[in-house]
């Protein structure tokens, strides 16, 4: 059985259609903003949904509601940087700030007895590297992740790292970068990093 993660999944525009053409495929959805969750759930048996967030630690945490449902994030947006990103992403607003459930990868995959992951994708809007720091020694089981990373002048959210460190973390977890693709008027990169045989 192939196992896909897709963490902060949305609407699902990276995973529900695979799930749904190809039974052999388990993807567990990991989306905490309620109704996206509700949204998702019930479109196939093997597509998953998790309703809770995604981090370092096993716990609580804080999720801003923005009025854009996919900028939802546990870090807060940084308002100074609205003139560069309105034109890419209109403007920003929180609604509310609910908390939420957070557990780590490693802690996921070792109590649902999952041994190998093939595809990690991680777009949570600022928290993405804490995803990957989730995954402790686990990592090593994963064979490809996908992340969004944010490489503009002023980054979106509050405490969100640089492109540098996403690439020095995965390097040293055994990876190589395979792909980099812009999105957001080049403000945000998805990169795609494969495990080194």
């Amino acid at each position: 059985m192939r196992i896909w993660i897709d963490v902060g999944a949305y609407h699902g525009e990276y995973t529900l259609k695979p799930a749904l053409e190809n039974q052999d495929l388990t993807v567990y959805a990991f989306e905490p903003g309620i109704e996206q969750a509700a949204a998702l759930s019930g479109q196939a048996p093997n597509y998953i949904v998790m309703p809770f967030a995604v981090s370092d630690v096993d716990g609580l945490a804080k999720l801003h509601i923005n009025n854009n449902g996919y900028q939802n994030s546990l870090l807060p947006f940084d308002g100074q940087a609205q003139p560069l990103w309105i034109p890419a992403i209109g403007a920003v607003r929180t609604l509310e700030i609910r908390e939420v459930k957070t557990v780590r990868l490693d802690s996921f995959l070792n109590q649902s007895g999952i041994a190998q992951v093939e595809w990690l994708k991680v777009d949570t809007q600022g928290n993405d590297l804490a995803v990957l720091r989730g995954c402790g020694e686990r990592i090593r089981d994963i064979g490809k992740v996908t992340v969004e990373v944010d490489v503009a002048a002023q980054r979106c959210y509050l405490g969100s790292a640089p492109k540098e460190e996403f690439l020095n973390f995965l390097s040293a977890a055994g990876f190589r970068l395979v792909t980099t693709q812009k999105q957001t008027s080049d403000l945000e990169e998805n990169l795609t990093f494969e495990r080194i045989p």
